[in-house]
């Protein structure tokens, strides 16, 4: 674990709009810098507008530039500087200098001003208080990026995987073999199987099976289809495949299930 000494924190620092930092050999330590408000800002990407809540940490030595956006400007930071700081950030995930967006970027706030007060006090053991706070904090704004990065990937699987079963359910007729349907939302036939029981509850091969069976039984009492065109229409290559299928799921063959409904409507 790296030893940690924390020199100066800032919550909720306002400046006036016109308020610039452009240090261009670094401030000499590392500087960890939360965003509330949109931010332009130098990384190792180059200058580029940011939105509210962007971070960054920048090593010493690295240039360091960034101003107001709008009519305010507010941030939250912290200098320090140690041993093992590299090798401790790779460790726990988070870049240097270049922008992160944490999922939760209120708590840097709530951590950070935890920090400014102890260091403030100056009471027996501030100041390795401090850093080990300072570390933990590290790692739940870690915690935080991730976790956000994974549900962002999840919510992005999901509508997918939703977009895809409209499609399919849309268009029966064509072939819908799960190595398609894993391609279509980028994921391993595996992994896609496991995703799409965990979305909608039932497997990809089943769900299709059912749905192709429930539009076959409307189109058999609903249009003047013969069983041959509406068994092309719903996807199924062989005739006697989807009677085999139809008898299995409605427990009446593909005849007998639109005797039944005509016999009904007299």
């Amino acid at each position: 674990m790296p030893e940690v000494s924390v020199t100066w924190v800032g919550t909720h620092v306002h400046h006036d709009p016109d308020f610039r930092i452009d240090r261009p050999s670094g401030s000499g330590d590392f500087l960890f810098l939360c965003f509330v408000t949109p931010v332009h800002l130098r990384d190792s990407h180059g200058m580029e507008p940011r939105p509210p809540g962007a971070c960054i940490i920048y090593p010493p030595g690295e240039p360091q530039w960034y101003s107001g956006v709008t009519a305010s400007f507010q941030h939250h930071w912290a200098h320090f500087h140690g041993r093992g700081l590299p090798s401790f950030f790779r460790r726990v995930g988070l870049p240097l200098n270049r922008v992160f967006y944490p999922g939760n970027p209120g708590l840097i706030a709530g951590e950070l001003g935890r920090l400014r007060v102890e260091l403030a006090e100056r009471r027996r053991g501030s100041g390795e208080i401090v850093w080990h706070w300072f570390l933990g904090l590290c790692w739940l704004v870690s915690r935080s990026l991730h976790e956000g990065a994974e549900n962002k990937r999840c919510h992005q699987v999901c509508d997918r995987l939703h977009l895809l079963r409209r499609q399919v359910h849309d268009h029966l007729q064509e072939g819908w073999p799960l190595a398609r349907m894993a391609r279509a939302v980028h994921l391993s036939p595996s992994r896609f199987s496991v995703v799409y029981r965990q979305t909608f509850g039932i497997s990809p091969g089943e769900d299709l099976l059912v749905t192709r069976l429930e539009r076959a039984g409307w189109l058999l009492t609903n249009t003047a289809l013969s069983i041959t065109e509406v068994a092309i229409q719903t996807g199924f290559e062989s005739l006697p495949y989807f009677s085999r299928q139809f008898k299995r799921r409605m427990g009446v063959s593909p005849r007998g299930y639109y005797q039944e409904k005509v016999r009904k409507r007299v």
